[in-house]
């Protein structure tokens, strides 16, 4: 179903979304499930940077302008929210205790924030294969001598490293 204009200004389709957001559902899945087309986010940004209507020279009218804008700010803010919930139910539950495992109960939460599209950038857990790179370099350090290692810091390092007092190994 595509989105039709008169669609934009109506209070219960973006509270839905909103809502559904605010629980943790992706944008695109409360987009898809009230039959909007999952471009309408991007076609809205797209036409509050641009004040034209997907790209076009027609400007959009200036009172839909308003209510996208609005509607984006609340959408980002609902994103939030949802985060900031799931870091609290973090905590909360980092703080107590399974009576009958023993296990605290933080993992649902940290699922959530590390696989949600929005937070994952944040609470990512690096694999072995992604800090593969940090290890060999930090490797090839290590042969270095500690003058080499002197002449490749920066101007600001290379002083503090000789200030009088200062030992290095």
């Amino acid at each position: 179903m595509t989105m039709k204009l008169s669609l934009l200004g109506s209070p219960d389709m973006r509270q839905a979304i909103l809502d559904a957001v605010r629980e943790g559902i992706s944008v695109r899945s409360a987009l898809l499930s009230i039959g909007f087309s999952e471009m309408v986010i991007k076609d809205w940004q797209r036409t509050v940077a641009a004040g034209t209507w997907r790209g076009s020279e027609t400007p959009c009218a200036p009172e839909k302008l308003e209510i996208m804008r609005d509607f984006l700010e609340q959408l980002n803010q609902a994103r939030h929210e949802h985060v900031a919930n799931m870091v609290r139910v973090l905590n909360r539950a980092a703080n107590s205790v399974n009576e009958k495992t023993g296990i605290p109960e933080w993992r649902a939460a940290l699922a959530m924030l590390t696989n949600s599209p929005f937070s994952r950038g944040e609470w990512h857990q690096y694999r072995p294969e992604e800090a593969q790179p940090v290890v060999e370099e930090a490797q090839s350090l290590r042969q270095l001598s500690d003058d080499e290692v002197i002449s490749l810091a920066g101007d600001e390092w290379r002083e503090v490293l000789t200030l009088p007092g200062v030992e290095t190994p």
